[in-house]
């Protein structure tokens, strides 16, 4: 949207919605949830994972351990009280959901390296 392409068109495949409102201060976006998927790791430090934010919530799963965290964004911006434990069943339902957005859309999940690690 920032480049003035039309998905539909473009990306004919493409799940997503333009955050440019966002980033232009003009409202919100029509989406109950957004979901990231970030299956490798990179340079900067960052490990494979998922997220999903709903409202005030927001669960990160970490793909190596399956470990998850959960954040309530409006009370800690900053992401530092993991509350998976005190809300599990919070928890639990976020997690489905964003297992159920990674089978619609197909995404590609990591694999362990046949050859390991030296």
């Amino acid at each position: 949207a920032a480049c003035g392409l039309d998905q539909t068109k473009e990306l004919p495949k493409f799940d997503g919605v333009s955050l440019l409102p966002l980033l232009k201060q003009a409202g919100k976006i029509e989406r109950e949830s957004l979901f990231w998927h970030y299956p490798h790791y990179a340079n900067q430090g960052s490990r494979p994972g998922a997220a999903v934010r709903s409202g005030e919530w927001k669960l990160i799963e970490f793909y190596e351990d399956g470990r998850v965290e959960l954040y309530h964004l409006k009370s800690d911006g900053g992401e530092r009280l993991n509350l998976a434990e005190k809300h599990r069943d919070r928890a639990r339902q976020m997690r489905a959901r964003l297992e159920s957005w990674r089978k619609s859309v197909g995404a590609v999940m990591p694999k362990v390296n046949p050859a390991g690690t030296k």
